[in-house]
């Protein structure tokens, strides 16, 4: 038999808990090449997963201290309990393309 490859295939619906890294504010302009909205200001929370550290989510900032109970930010808050931060213990899971993702 060969070797074994220095690659491994990340299976989906893993699940796991994520330590928060790094919590930054940019434009989705900066973020996605094709947005409709290049303006609009996204909080993207980067964490470890498992050895693993990269983005796990964006969040698009609210204008003001009021937000819909829709939007990402209210489904993090209930979750969660506060804002994102640097620190923070969070769910995680793997996407349909094998991505770690931010739980909400």
């Amino acid at each position: 038999m060969g070797e074994e490859s220095e690659y491994e295939i990340r299976k989906i619906d893993l699940k796991d808990k994520a330590k928060i890294t790094r919590v930054a504010t940019r434009k989705a302009g900066e973020i996605f090449k094709n947005t409709k909205t290049p303006d609009q200001l996204l909080i993207e929370i980067y964490a470890n997963v498992d050895g693993w550290e990269g983005r796990i989510g964006t969040i698009p900032k609210p204008s003001s201290r009021y937000v819909s109970p829709k939007s990402k930010m209210a489904k993090f808050l209930e979750k969660y309990r506060k804002s994102p931060e640097v620190g923070m213990s969070v769910g995680a899971a793997t996407n349909d393309k094998g991505f770690w993702t931010l739980v909400l």
